[in-house]
């Protein structure tokens, strides 16, 4: 059987590490610390004023520094190591740029 398998927000928790990223090397004095609730609807940042909207996307687009914190979620390699175990071929899907392709 072939197997697709979502990157971020599947095997990836992609929203905490986008704000850990923003919590700790973009965000303003003055701007909350955002959490993972705070993105309770896809356009969560269209709430925030301009400058954090901005900050925001600059820590999602920070690419090595996303990649350098991103972690694979609790029991995911096992799952999918069984799931090869068992015959089937696995394809990773995501919407990245080509030359991050890889490294995801």
């Amino acid at each position: 059987m072939i197997i697709g398998i979502d990157i971020d927000d599947t095997i990836t928790n992609h929203c905490e590490t986008w704000f850990k990223i923003y919590n700790e090397y973009f965000k303003s004095e003055q701007d909350k610390t955002l959490i993972l609730s705070d993105a309770y609807k896809w356009d969560f940042y269209n709430e925030y004023p301009e400058d954090t909207k901005n900050y925001l996307f600059l820590a999602l687009n920070n690419q090595d520094m996303y990649y350098d914190n991103l972690v694979i979620l609790d029991n995911v390699k096992k799952t999918i190591q069984e799931l090869i175990d068992s015959d089937n071929q696995i394809i990773f899907i995501s919407a990245t740029e080509k030359e991050y392709q890889e490294r995801k």
